[in-house]
């Protein structure tokens, strides 16, 4: 199987090479240019503050709080946290948020420690975590930091202060009690409109900048999204929402809070390791390459797998006067559908739990969607939120 997926690999990425003559964007940002949102600040000692600093502000504002320090590295992070960069968020997800700090020097995994709520330990009783490389905080799922208003990018830059001197963020790190964590939680500038993805074999990716007249080719799909699973986290999360973002994934949510069902979005390159088995076979992951046979793959690269997305949606959003102008600043994946593609289709709404057996319809949800589009949020010059009106 995993010869045949590369075939397909292969085959497609010519006949992608052959039919898309758009120029190929830039997929690494080594000239960006980039704009701080905000300043998130963990200090790594218990009942230490979670604080948030708003550009333009000196002030810290405390939103959680520490409930257990990390006192050390997962020496096998998942697969994908390889291709982060030292020094950078590796994953931003609603149920945590890994550090990434180097590849490990003999396996294909990444070293990296983690920040967990609370909530999400007691509820998976720490199977899915190393307790002693986790910064265990007070805040809830699928909000703040995890997910919500302050929620990182994948790729943000983190700084670690010890002592009042800041330290080299690598695969040697040892995270110790009373070091300050930083996030420099910060978008690229140009920052797109949407991206697009023809969710077909062949399939084109584009992306839309502001300034542009024209979206741009960044990739194509080898193999296009059709069923829809259950993931993890997806609870935590909403319908056309962005639950997870990592150098190899872009997971999108197909149910309600509180319901589980989504999709995944991977590199080619991905698909190939041995966690990412089921998405050799089944329906419900999209896998995406670049336009051109031997071009570089897509794994860890701008604008998917790099600091252009996160997940950032709050229940609690719907609660302010001016909440239809603060989800302006929500990442929105919608599609449309082959009886209708003129007009935009919500993504279907599905709950498949846990401890059911996934129907046979779940392998067919996204059959009738030949477009597939992640609407970015909108920010003013200054960092925050452009406001169209209310408060």
């Amino acid at each position: 199987m995993r010869t045949l997926l590369k075939i397909l690999i292969g085959v497609f990425c010519v006949a992608g090479s052959l039919l898309l003559n758009q120029p190929l964007a830039h997929t690494e940002n080594k000239a960006a240019q980039y704009r701080l949102l905000y300043t998130l600040r963990i200090d790594n000692s218990k009942n230490g503050a979670v604080a948030v600093q708003n550009v333009g502000s000196e002030l810290w504002e405390t939103i959680g709080q520490v409930v257990s320090p990390v006192r050390g590295v997962n020496l096998r992070g998942f697969s994908a946290s390889r291709w982060a960069k030292p020094g950078t968020v590796a994953a931003s997800a609603v149920n945590a948020i890994h550090i990434g700090l180097g590849a490990h020097a003999r396996e294909a995994r990444g070293v990296v420690f983690s920040i967990i709520p609370e909530d999400e330990l007691k509820q998976t009783q720490a199977t899915a975590f190393n307790r002693l490389a986790s910064v265990v905080v007070n805040i809830h799922p699928g909000t703040k930091i995890f997910g919500g208003h302050y929620a990182p990018f994948a790729g943000n830059p983190v700084r670690i202060l010890r002592d009042q001197v800041l330290v080299t963020v690598d695969a040697t790190l040892e995270p110790r009690n009373g070091d300050q964590i930083f996030i420099d939680v910060r978008i690229p500038d140009p920052f797109p409109e949407w991206i697009s993805f023809q969710n077909k074999f062949g399939g084109v990716i584009k992306v839309k900048f502001p300034e542009a007249s024209t979206a741009i080719t960044i990739g194509q799909v080898l193999r296009p999204a059709v069923g829809v699973g259950r993931f993890k986290g997806t609870e935590y999360s909403s319908r056309g929402r962005i639950r997870a973002v990592h150098p190899g994934v872009i997971d999108v949510d197909c149910s309600w809070l509180g319901d589980i069902g989504g999709f995944q979005i991977i590199p080619a390159e991905h698909a190939m390791d041995p966690e990412m088995v089921r998405a050799k076979t089944m329906s419900q992951w999209m896998v995406v390459g670049p336009v051109k046979l031997g071009d570089t793959d897509l794994a860890g690269q701008a604008p998917l797998f790099l600091d252009y997305l996160a997940p950032r949606y709050d229940q609690s959003d719907l609660q302010f006067k001016n909440w239809p102008y603060r989800l302006l600043e929500r990442f929105q994946v919608v599609g449309r559908q082959n009886n209708d593609p003129d007009h935009v289709a919500m993504l279907p709404e599905k709950n498949y739990p846990l401890d059911l057996p996934l129907p046979k319809e779940a392998l067919t949800d996204l059959n009738d969607y030949n477009e597939l589009t992640i609407y970015f949020p909108i920010f003013n010059r200054s960092g925050t939120v452009v406001v169209a009106g209310g408060e």
